[in-house]
């Protein structure tokens, strides 16, 4: 697994005695990726780019040039040795005082290059396994400092970071009750989040002022144009540094590999806002009166006037055979929903 320079220093430098140590940085290559970490010999050699090497600033400093640049070190050595280093601007270098020792910064290096690895692989083994959003999320929670949601198209949490503490009262009741409320929805239509859907397609910073004071990072997950599962990361507990929002992208990567694999329904036209919530009024995931009331009238359904709802379940559901029979009701009724995974179509007569 690959990570940059900068993601390694920032997890090592979580580890509190390496934290509490002296040390310094230069990164003229903070982008170039590492994927183990090694002892530097004794003998030079070429040096693989993709390599952490620990050793002495005496020895990286005399060496050639050439056998420097672009590389990744962890170096034991003085103030003065790291300031002749800087000056030849031609590597990275997370620099230590003789203090801490090149044996026990080697190990804790080890270990962090070890743990994004089993990361990895039990990610993978999630995904593959089906054990779902809230597994993904648990995996993760050791990694990260600040809080993960995911939620639906209907605003139900599907899986949250259970272990880190939260001390937004807003966060604290959509998680006691499972989703945002309707006044939440209204809120969030009142700063353009839902307006402005399509600019969450990627992983995107937002800064105070928002709903939470705070910064943090979302993603739309989308099969065609529609959304299906979104992702947020508060940065309650730290600053979103390019490092954190490297990993958070590797997580997101995972979640999507999961969607991909699990949620893709062959529907990839834009879906209205109301259809998740009038599926889980059919349902009876939506009875509660004054939950009815708050989320239809914050995405603006006149909860007031008269409806029928005539649902359609097919004995042998095909995609061919539902597309046909939606096309035919289109002829009479203004809204068809349909549903692939359930076999129905759902037609809201107003």
């Amino acid at each position: 697994m690959e990570i940059s320079f900068e993601l390694l220093t920032d997890l090592l430098l979580s580890v509190e005695w390496l934290k509490a140590s002296y040390h310094r940085e230069c990164t003229p290559y903070k982008d170039e990726p590492i994927e183990t970490v090694a002892l530097l010999p004794s003998i030079h050699q070429k040096y693989e780019k993709n390599v952490l090497w620990c050793g002495y600033l005496s020895n990286i400093l005399a060496m050639d040039s050439n056998l420097r640049q672009g590389r990744s070190f962890m170096a034991l050595g003085t103030d003065e040795e790291f300031e002749l280093l800087i000056q030849k601007n031609d590597c990275n270098c997370l620099f230590f005082t003789h203090i801490v020792g090149l044996p026990s910064v080697f190990n804790e290096a080890a270990r962090v290059i070890q743990k994004l690895n089993e990361w990895n692989t039990k990610m993978d083994l999630a995904i593959a396994q089906q054990e779902g959003l809230q597994k993904l999320v648990d995996l993760t929670e050791p990694l990260v400092d600040n809080p993960i949601l995911l939620w639906n198209t209907s605003f139900e949490i599907k899986a949250y970071s259970k272990n880190i503490p939260i001390d937004r009262p807003q966060i604290q009741r959509v998680l006691r009750e499972g989703r945002f409320s309707g006044d939440d929805i209204r809120l969030f239509i009142e700063m353009n989040y839902l307006q402005n859907s399509d600019h969450y397609n990627e992983l995107t910073l937002v800064n105070p002022p928002n709903w939470v004071n705070a910064p943090f990072a979302i993603k739309l997950f989308k099969e065609g144009f529609k959304p299906l599962i979104s992702m947020v990361q508060y940065f309650f507990n730290s600053n979103p540094s390019p490092a954190k929002i490297e990993l958070l992208t590797k997580f997101a990567n995972k979640i999507e590999a999961y969607i991909n694999r699990y949620f893709k329904t062959g529907r990839k036209e834009k879906s209205y806002l109301y259809e998740a919530f009038i599926t889980d009024l059919i349902d009876g995931r939506l009875y509660e009166k004054y939950d009815i009331i708050s989320f239809f009238s914050a995405i603006n359904i006149p909860f007031e006037g008269k409806y029928r709802v005539i649902q359609i379940k097919f004995e042998k559901h095909s995609h061919s055979l539902s597309s046909y029979a939606k096309a035919k009701c289109c002829r009479f009724v203004k809204q068809v929903g349909h549903d692939a995974e359930q076999g129905k179509i759902v037609e809201n007569c107003n």
